[in-house]
């Protein structure tokens, strides 16, 4: 048996097909923006979690009572 040909995958589009909707995102910039730095909050928000777990383990429950 020979192997099957790669399939080939969808050329990805370039950003500028989105640029169509920009005139119907005009009025909410601001929302946008601050959506966009309140995602990026929460996303160090969460990757900031497990290090402060291991600080809580590694200093907290390690000192002598």
């Amino acid at each position: 048996m020979t192997p099957a040909p790669p399939t080939s995958a969808a050329s990805p589009r370039p950003l500028s097909a989105l640029a169509g909707l920009w005139p119907f995102l005009r009025p909410y910039r601001a929302r946008l923006a601050l959506a966009f730095i309140l995602l990026c909050l929460g996303s160090g928000t969460i990757l900031l979690v497990p290090l402060a777990f291991r600080d809580l383990i590694d200093f907290g429950f390690g000192q002598p009572a």
